[in-house]
């Protein structure tokens, strides 16, 4: 499966809060701020991909190659898990089927509902008007939706935030050089993640 995240460009964290868990304060020193900036930014983005997960609200587009398009005859459609969450109630997703010969099929909102929770669901209803693609064994089924706890620091659980905090004090008393990227997430910081992959909300 292919997946892209369109990230927003803000902090998943306080400013205040992480620059006091990594015994800095605000204004002190400009290269030091910068520096925890980046290992804060660098903790959250390790943190998402250990997990599957989206903290800010951000867009994931998807691409399942192949196999992904097998119709369920008990419920008369298609159950494809999402790649990242958690989706929040109410998101809504778009999708797309692309044949074997590279024609795009858009699927229409009606045949589309998704599941929200820490692991969604896109369910494709076969109304009788999906496209005929949809049932190649090697057509590709394209996804875009949001996934995030929501649009800023506050909506993140403080576990997370003092696990991402705790990951990048840890890179910054270890001395890690981002430039040479990083070495993956702390015991303590990985089992964070994986209490919240799949979790539901």
């Amino acid at each position: 499966m292919q997946i892209t995240r369109i990230r927003p460009d803000t902090m998943p964290v306080d400013a205040s809060a992480f620059l006091s868990g990594m015994h800095l304060m605000q204004g002190e020193d400009p290269e030091l701020e910068a520096d925890a900036y980046r290992k804060v930014r660098a903790a959250a983005l390790e943190f998402e991909d250990h997990g599957s997960l989206a903290l800010i609200t951000q867009t994931i587009r998807a691409t399942s190659f192949g196999h992904c398009v097998i119709m369920d005859t008990v419920s008369k459609g298609i159950g494809f898990r999402l790649p990242i969450g958690p989706v929040l109630e109410g998101t809504e997703a778009t999708a797309s089927v692309v044949s074997v010969d590279g024609e795009e099929h858009p699927l229409t909102p009606e045949q589309l509902t998704l599941w929200h929770g820490g692991r969604p669901i896109l369910h494709i209803r076969d109304d009788g008007n999906l496209p005929a693609a949809i049932r190649q064994v090697y057509a590709r089924l394209k996804v875009s939706y949001e996934a995030g706890f929501g649009p800023d620091h506050t909506a993140i659980p403080a576990d997370i935030t003092q696990a991402i905090i705790s990951q990048a004090a840890l890179m910054q008393d270890a001395g890690w050089d981002l430039r040479r990227g990083h070495s993956g997430l702390s015991p303590h910081t990985a089992r964070i993640a994986a209490r919240y992959r799949g979790v539901a909300i």
